[in-house]
């Protein structure tokens, strides 16, 4: 796989590599990612798991996140507090944004090609 296919993003509470098949969540060990994911320290997800992307605005005084919607779980609406929990979820500051937005953008691109690719879907 060519270094290109990957494109990775550090925020607060781990960071998140994107690659065409697969998102990989790597947790920090610092006591706050700790808190609130606890002792997991890495998490893959297939690309064709993934069925949204919550995306939250980090600003000056308040850390966004981008939080995964996957095949079967339920969707919550806590905002921030429920990232900060959830494994699916990567939380950021303002100057980490970009990258984020960068991770969120190829997601898409990639469950696009996969939905394309999928058996009976239209060429």
């Amino acid at each position: 796989m060519e270094e290109a296919e990957r494109f990775g993003a550090s925020g607060v509470n781990g960071t998140l590599e994107v690659l065409p098949d697969r998102i990989i969540i790597r947790r920090k060990r610092a006591w706050l990612a700790l808190l609130g994911q606890g002792l997991r320290g890495r998490k893959e997800i297939a690309i064709d798991q993934v069925t949204g992307t919550r995306f939250k605005n980090a600003t000056a005084f308040m850390n966004g996140y981008i939080q995964f919607a996957l095949i079967g779980d339920t969707e919550t609406r806590r905002g921030a507090y429920d990232a900060a929990q959830d494994e699916n979820s990567v939380m950021f500051t303002n100057k980490q944004q970009p990258g984020f937005e960068k991770a969120r953008e190829l997601v898409g691109l990639h469950c696009e090609a996969v939905r394309n690719a999928a058996p009976g879907s239209s060429e």
